[in-house]
């Protein structure tokens, strides 16, 4: 499958900022598949405030609910002027932290005091996963409309993009943006060609690795956001860590194309090796896929019908055109003797199988997507 882009820079505290607002493009907001907890705090101009910020997260598919320990979506609104008012935002902040239903919930701080005490906010309160300023969510909207763009753009004749290869098979045309880079070179296609193309799936497979960042840049077009020097990556240089793709992925392609999914390929390379132990430890494998399955569950929950998911892979093997310098597998395997050693993920996997996903829900000291200090 082509490129996948992630919505926000891959670094600092507000990674998580992604899973505030996401909404397909034109039409009526979708139903409420998860639950937003918003406090007002401060000056009675912030009313109006928390209604805008209601209104778009409405749009984003959230609920409302005056439960915090249901909400999926913790938000402080803050538009303090009062005196010690930064010490009780800080206050109600760690006591919400507290009442969190599920570790994966995110906990916001917004509205006009956000941008002041940004700093002391990640000094003081690193239990805040968010934190935005008055038009963050206006600019969020913007971005995640920007990456569902690119995700389908064909800009350039290069076979690296989506649209290209699976509008034809579902939709019975070729994008016309695409068609529009062919130029005279277009093949010209008979009616009956796309009518043949064009199949009902049972599901469509999406191998998913990494993702692209991409934000909306000053003209309104999407703009790629380069991966920070130093960013964690797999043992290939071409996979930064970057589990949101496994949420922000399915949900582009079912919000486009409308049928089910499944994750045929996802997986991590890492530099393998038997310890002194006579065991195979790979922490990193397994935090990833903690990660990105943790993010498929979100897409899952938000209404994104997935079929199943394979890992990529279950044995160490040929990995074109890197050759048997990449291992992927959860078991390792010696080239030299084909003796096999299962490792640490392959237990963990068995375990997370076994419970049917149950065991990946524990509290982490992390938000999901924060792979950097």
């Amino acid at each position: 499958m082509g490129n996948l882009v992630q919505l926000r820079p891959p670094s600092g505290r507000v990674t998580r900022a992604d899973a505030t607002a996401a909404c397909p493009s034109g039409g009526s907001p979708p139903a409420a598949s998860k639950l937003a907890y918003v406090e007002t705090y401060g000056c009675q101009m912030n009313v109006a405030d928390t209604d805008m910020v209601l209104g778009l997260l409405r749009r984003g598919g959230y609920g409302q609910t005056s439960e915090p320990e249901r909400a999926d979506l913790i938000l402080i609104n803050t538009c303090a002027v009062r005196e010690k008012a930064e010490e009780r935002v800080f206050q109600r902040a760690s006591m919400l932290s507290h009442r969190r239903g599920r570790p994966d919930v995110v906990l916001g701080i917004t509205g006009c005091m956000a941008e002041h005490l940004k700093d002391q906010i990640r000094e003081r309160a690193p239990h805040v996963d968010l934190v935005i300023g008055p038009d963050g969510y206006r600019r969020l909207l913007d971005h995640v409309e920007a990456a569902r763009a690119a995700m389908f753009a064909v800009n350039a004749r290069q076979e690296w993009n989506n649209a290209w290869w699976i509008d034809p098979v579902l939709f019975g045309k070729y994008p016309e943006d695409g068609v529009a880079v062919a130029g005279k070179d277009m093949p010209k296609l008979k009616p009956t060609d796309l009518d043949e193309m064009k199949q009902p799936l049972d599901y469509l497979g999406l191998n998913i690795y990494k993702a692209d960042t991409v934000r909306r840049g000053a003209d309104g077009t999407p703009e790629r956001v380069p991966v920070p020097p130093g960013y964690p990556r797999s043992g290939v240089d071409w996979q930064p860590v970057t589990p949101g793709c496994m949420y922000w992925g399915p949900r582009y392609f079912y919000d486009r194309y409308k049928v089910p999914l499944s994750i045929t390929e996802n997986g991590l390379a890492t530099r393998d090796q038997v310890f002194l132990d006579g065991k195979v430890h790979d922490p990193q494998r397994i935090d990833f896929m903690h990660r990105y399955l943790l993010e498929l569950s979100r897409a899952i929950k938000d209404g994104v019908p997935v079929t199943g998911y394979y890992a990529w892979s279950l044995l160490d093997n040929f990995e074109w055109a890197d050759g048997y310098k990449q291992r992927f597998g959860l078991v390792y395997v010696d080239y030299q003797n084909q003796k096999r050693v299962p490792k640490d993920s392959f237990d963990w996997y068995k375990k997370v199988i076994a419970s049917s996903g149950r065991s990946l829900i524990e509290k982490s000291a992390v938000p999901v997507q924060q792979v950097t200090p």
